[in-house]
């Protein structure tokens, strides 16, 4: 059984909804259920979550995984409004496939953002987070230790610095350990009437303060604060919006603005004209919140949602979606490569990056998302590339009927061996019992896969649409070689075989119901899924 602590932090909330929060930790203390001993959702009691969100996960020095879990519920005073309850850590080993603990911080504050890191100072990890005292009006750095065995937090060794008066405001993705050991830290303070400015900090492990700065206007509200280079010690932050170009700045180690880069939205423009007038038919990049912006040398990674304005139909221009990566010269601003996933083709709008990493051996990790036009359900694709962009495997994650997935954290670790495997985790809920928990999966290096399969289905190939009419498609990641597709009906009768021609797979003459495609690979795995004929 996990282990619980319940903290008591400053808080601004009534007495009211203090009585509303000690009755939903009593709740949620009650209802959590010991963990099971497989991969795969931990099930407690649902009770009206309204928000439930992986903030970040890390590697601890063992070897174990560690996610924490942000969860909130309605204000029964005013409906629809999320009250923040606390957070929920857990821990899985990656070597043996099980939970191996849990941790349900109990919180009436509205502080949620948590850094989690090894300890640069030496073992065990630490939990950094910014806390607001109401009662003195201001905010202060919490930093609190646990070991690589136990996540209970031993509250005598906390360290508390001040921080600043008033009340500083959080960012979620600008909280980070940096190459020399140090904590940044990125918050928002309100100095007049709608007007906010940032500052960046560097603490010391131990809470020593070493340097803070106020960035300029121009770039308040940035995505991240990350590592550009360790000699000379340099950061990056950027700005960009789904109809604006980004722009990239780079920092020195005292947080000055050394260099910014302009990086072009458009990939391509051209004029086209029909009956009805001229249009301009673009493919263009998107660079939204979910952008993912990384270092690669003297480039820079880029994984966001584009669109492709290429279809004119009666005088309109028709949308379809994907996700790009592409590598930008920081010197030039020059894209340099490009490539483009468009996994399950159509106007959904909803291609999301969930990761971009670069492994120690320069390949590139990519996790991202695409919603089914049919089912609305979001599938998750696993992505490796060398550092030329060529697609080594492609996995196509999808979750079994009964579950309703959430992926939202993909980090680089290592495995009991001390290979570089991509761990996913996000949230889940299962929609016959909806209780509701955490999921894992983890991808190895060569493309294999350790995951629950009553969960999630991950498979080397791509089918789509589901349902179809006529022609369902195939797409196949370049590791593998399909040597049989088959087709069976509800009762089991083989009613097609292809040894060839996989690509498509003709269902036009076919009675419409349920029918099971069955694919086996040159190398004997065999893979089942359903198909809907309408």
């Amino acid at each position: 059984m996990g282990k619980f602590i319940f903290l008591q932090r400053v808080t601004k909330q009534n007495n009211m909804k203090t009585r509303i929060f000690t009755i939903l930790f009593a709740l949620a203390a009650t209802t959590l259920h010991a963990q099971d001993d497989n991969m795969g959702c931990i099930p407690f009691h649902h009770i009206n979550y309204e928000i439930f969100v992986m903030e970040n996960m890390m590697q601890q020095r063992n070897g174990e995984i560690i996610t924490n879990t942000f969860i909130a519920v309605d204000d029964p005073e005013h409906p629809h409004y999320p009250i923040y309850i606390g957070d929920i850590v857990h821990k899985v080993s990656p070597a043996t496939l099980q939970f191996t603990d849990s941790l349900f911080i109990a919180d009436s504050s509205h502080t949620s953002y948590y850094l989690y890191a090894q300890n640069p100072l030496g073992e065990g990890n630490i939990r950094a987070s910014f806390e607001y005292d109401g009662n003195r009006d201001s905010t202060y750095l919490l930093i609190t230790h646990f070991s690589d065995n136990d996540l209970q937090i031993d509250s005598d060794n906390d360290i508390i610095t001040p921080l600043c008066e008033g009340e500083a405001l959080e960012h979620i993705n600008s909280y980070m350990v940096d190459c020399r050991g140090d904590l940044i830290m990125k918050y928002y303070k309100t100095v007049s009437d709608q007007v906010e400015e940032c500052h960046i900090t560097r603490f010391g492990p131990d809470g020593t303060f070493k340097y803070e700065a106020t960035l300029p206007k121009s770039q308040n509200f940035l995505e991240n604060v990350r590592v550009l280079s360790e000699s000379p010690l340099q950061y990056y932050h950027w700005k960009g919006g789904g109809s604006s170009n980004m722009t990239c700045y780079v920092l020195d180690s005292a947080f000055n603005t050394i260099t910014s880069s302009i990086f072009s939205r458009i990939i391509y423009e051209i004029p086209v004209v029909d009956s009805s007038g001229s249009a301009m038919a673009r493919e263009y990049l998107e660079f939204a919140s979910d952008t993912e912006v990384i270092p690669d040398g003297e480039d820079m990674l880029v994984a966001a949602k584009y669109t492709q304005d290429s279809t004119i139909l009666a005088g309109a221009l028709t949308a379809e979606h994907g996700l790009a990566v592409a590598r930008y010269d920081l010197r030039t601003m020059q894209r340099k490569n490009l490539i483009l996933f468009d996994d399950l083709p159509g106007w959904s709008s909803e291609a999301t990056c969930l990761g971009l990493q670069r492994m120690s051996d320069g390949a590139i990790y990519l996790l991202y998302s695409e919603r089914e036009i049919y089912s609305g359900q979001k599938v998750t694709f696993a992505v490796k590339m060398d550092p030329d962009f060529n697609v080594e495997w492609k996995r196509y994650c999808k979750p079994v009927e009964r579950f309703q997935l959430r992926t939202e954290h993909c980090i680089p670790a290592t495995d009991e061996e001390g290979n570089e495997v991509m761990a996913v985790a996000g949230s889940s809920i299962d929609l016959e019992s909806y209780a509701i928990g955490i999921f894992y999966f983890f991808i190895h290096h060569d493309g294999t896969v350790s995951v629950d399969e009553g969960m999630v289905k991950v498979r080397p190939y791509t089918f789509y649409p589901n349902p179809t009419q006529s022609q369902l498609r195939m797409a196949f990641s370049p590791d593998v070689q399909p040597s049989l597709v088959e087709l069976y009906d509800l009762q089991g009768r083989r009613i097609l075989s292809q040894g060839n021609a996989f690509e498509r797979i003709d269902m036009s003459r076919l009675p419409a119901g349920i029918y099971t495609v069955r694919v086996t690979l040159q190398d004997g795995q065999v893979f089942s899924d359903k198909v809907v004929k309408e």
